[in-house]
């Protein structure tokens, strides 16, 4: 986590920022997923997204000196790119093994498997990645003693918030790529101009 001080009304106080992917939980995925990108001031938009990876009042963020500004959104330069695909068997969720189902897996779905996927979908529609959560209820299992993964119930859908707030994007985000048909599902959350905005600004008052 990168830790950015700020004098807020005479008091110092510290927020932090993740550095990566691999310190971006679903949770935080899904906030900035669903920021709107039709904002059309570029400079207005970057402050949402850094309001939302921090969790300061937008107000505050109004107060980042702009000399402050460009470092910020350099380390946030990972959002401009899609988190990594990697290939997991299996994570740790809160202390307990879960095992991600595999590509051949869905070809052998369950009714009660397609049933929930199809409300996801209905759910979300185009919006991915606010159902990451909701898709790992399905595709993530632990081992009965036996050695067999658990079947699926329609109870395994209470897992959201639970993997929402403890599992990191970067472990899971290869597996959705199967639903967006290839797409992209990154966050292009930092406009590449914005710098350039905020300086070419800062100019014009000179």
């Amino acid at each position: 986590m990168v830790h950015f001080k700020l004098e807020i009304d005479g008091e110092l106080k510290e927020f932090n920022f993740p550095n990566g992917w691999d310190e971006v939980t679903i949770e935080l995925f899904e906030k900035v997923a669903k920021i709107d990108h039709t904002i059309e001031n570029e400079i207005t938009h970057a402050l949402t997204v850094i309001s939302t990876v921090t969790g300061m009042d937008l107000d505050n963020v109004r107060l980042i000196p702009t000399n402050e500004f460009p470092k910020i959104m350099k380390n946030l330069d990972f959002i401009k790119s899609d988190p990594p695909k990697k290939q997991r068997k299996s994570i740790v969720v809160d202390g307990e093994k879960y095992f991600i189902r595999q590509k051949d897996d869905f070809k052998n779905l369950s009714v009660g498997e397609v049933e929930s996927i199809e409300q996801i979908k209905r759910k979300y529609g185009e919006n991915i990645p606010a159902a990451f959560a909701e898709y790992l209820c399905v595709f993530l299992r632990k081992k009965l003693e036996n050695g067999n993964f658990e079947s699926f119930r329609n109870s395994h859908m209470e897992r959201a918030e639970l993997f929402r707030k403890n599992v990191k994007i970067s472990d899971v985000y290869g597996l959705f790529i199967f639903f967006s048909s290839g797409k992209s599902t990154s966050i292009k959350g930092m406009k590449g101009s914005s710098q350039k905005a905020v300086k070419k600004k800062t100019s014009s008052k000179k």
